[in-house]
């Protein structure tokens, strides 16, 4: 897959302790998304997050002050949708359980070769666009449903709820057709 003929905007962040590393990642990710910065730590990657929202979230799994599996917790508490992958060299089992658990989307163990890494974010940033068209499309309708005054209200509840589902369905199934790729 050639990167550049699918680059797709969004904001990304990549968290870090190790400088190097996370410049590293931005400097890869750079020449495919056009938003990508850097957090040293959990804490910081959350005010980051809570000032200006980014569509996709890789972290570090161990590092100081907010490691990544607490930093993830946290995040679950106010933002269900923003995917957030975690990067590690203690990749175990465990680990991973607890991730999935929390809602990590991805989970990679570094080393990873870098076309990987750029796909994963690229599947994930998808994703989070998905979930944002299926929100405005939703709203969009409810609006013109809730002008059309003829209509019963049964009937508009049943038409939202046909949208939305539709709307889930598309999103899973690109979930799962990822997940039975890997």
């Amino acid at each position: 897959m050639d990167t550049a003929e699918n680059e797709v905007t969004g904001r990304i962040l990549v968290v870090d302790d190790e400088d190097g590393l996370a410049s590293a990642i931005e400097d890869l990710l750079s020449e495919s998304f056009d938003w990508v910065e850097t957090a040293n730590n959990g804490q910081d990657a959350l005010d980051k997050h809570k000032k200006e929202p980014f569509n996709v979230i890789l972290s570090d799994l161990r590092m100081p002050i907010l490691d990544g599996l607490d930093f993830l917790r946290q995040l679950r508490s106010f933002d269900i949708e923003t995917p957030f992958i975690i990067l590690t060299a203690y990749g175990d089992q465990e680990a991973t359980i607890s991730a999935l658990k929390l809602g990590a989307f991805d989970f990679l163990n570094k080393p990873f070769a870098p076309h990987v890494l750029v796909n994963r974010v690229q599947e994930a940033l998808n994703y989070s666009l998905a979930i944002k068209q299926a929100k405005k499309d939703i709203q969009n309708f409810t609006e013109t449903v809730q002008m059309e005054q003829y209509i019963s209200p049964r009937v508009k509840h049943a038409a939202q709820k046909l949208l939305a589902m539709q709307n889930i369905r598309v999103i899973f199934s690109n979930t799962n057709t990822k997940k039975i790729n890997k």
